[in-house]
């Protein structure tokens, strides 16, 4: 992979990342009744929940590419 890459590719992911957690600041959460125990989310926040879970893994797995499979690789 050249560095050109990498870089558009990082930059790539940064523009997402930030993209998402602008959204997220906005948010407000419905306040849940003391008594209640049971988590209820709509279809819209329970989606946006699977999407930030999922652009998680996918920069933990991104950002750990450098140090895959090299020997004696120390951080």
């Amino acid at each position: 992979m050249s560095a050109s890459m990498r870089l558009r590719s990082a930059a790539t992911v940064i523009a997402i990342v930030f993209g998402m957690s602008a959204t997220a600041i906005h948010a407000k959460p419905r306040p849940l009744p003391q008594r209640s125990r049971t988590l209820v989310l709509s279809r819209a926040d329970y989606l946006d929940r699977v999407k930030a879970i999922w652009l998680a893994q996918m920069v933990g797995q991104w950002t750990g590419l450098e140090f895959e499979h090299k020997p004696a690789s120390v951080l």
